[in-house]
């Protein structure tokens, strides 16, 4: 009888040094699908800021409106959108402050503030539109 309850204990102690360690690689894997769900939100939206910018003829305030319009879960405080038109190619970049939920995240990445993201989208301006 005494050999049954050593291993019932035995089976609490191993549960209670591993579990912080799944909780932990679990929560990992929640702010890594968290960061690559806003890059890609980040991404679509510089695309259509592009697309509107070379459709319509654009001013500096209305693309950064569409970019924030097709990004509307992210913190745009944390979100810089510039424009630059060189030889007839538009360029919109935008800079965005990834902040992981996982305490010890920004500690294995190497970032004190967050997780900096930049997306860059060209398209040339169609004569038609200049």
């Amino acid at each position: 009888m005494s050999t049954r309850k050593t291993k019932r204990a035995q089976g609490l102690v191993e549960f209670g040094l591993l579990i912080p360690l799944f909780l932990f690689i679990l929560f990992v894997f929640i702010d890594l699908s968290r960061g690559i769900a806003t890059y890609s939100q980040l991404s679509n939206s510089v695309r259509e800021g592009t697309r509107y910018g070379i459709v319509h003829n654009f001013s500096e305030t209305e693309f950064r409106d569409i970019v924030y319009e097709y990004s509307p879960s992210l913190d745009h405080s944390q979100m810089t959108v510039t424009s630059t038109v060189v030889d007839n190619k538009l360029t919109i970049t935008a800079s965005y402050l990834f902040k992981p939920l996982t305490p010890g995240m920004q500690l294995l990445i190497g970032g004190s503030g967050g997780i900096p993201m930049n997306v860059k989208s060209t398209a040339l301006i169609s004569p038609l539109y200049q």
